[in-house]
């Protein structure tokens, strides 16, 4: 994951500086691959809720928070991987309390 992220920034810098000759690396599976993850959850959400929460748990799924998490607080795997996991339970329960069925 570090490599794909290290390419991507490599990437982006030559195009800012126009020197960018080839397709820039993309992988783009994210959003797919957690709309895949909640689709049990969209019928229960409102839309607006159900965006939210896709776009709030694309920022924790990925590499961002493990470096952030290993790099700058020093966390082993096993304390980085249950952090992610809290953060990503915390943001879904957040949604399911606004959920139409609690509103009522």
């Amino acid at each position: 994951m570090r490599a794909a992220l290290q390419l991507a920034l490599e990437h982006q810098s030559l195009e800012a500086a126009g020197q960018r000759e080839e397709e820039p690396f993309r992988r783009g599976q994210r959003t797919e691959i957690l709309a895949t993850t909640l689709s049990p959850l969209r019928q229960q959400l409102s839309p607006r809720t159900y965006r939210r929460l896709l776009q709030a748990l694309s920022v924790v799924y990925g590499i961002e928070p493990m470096v952030i998490l290993k790099d700058i607080c020093k966390a082993t795997d096993r304390e980085t991987e249950a952090v992610v996991r809290w953060m990503m339970d915390a943001l879904v329960d957040a949604a399911l309390r606004e959920s139409p069925s609690r509103e009522a």
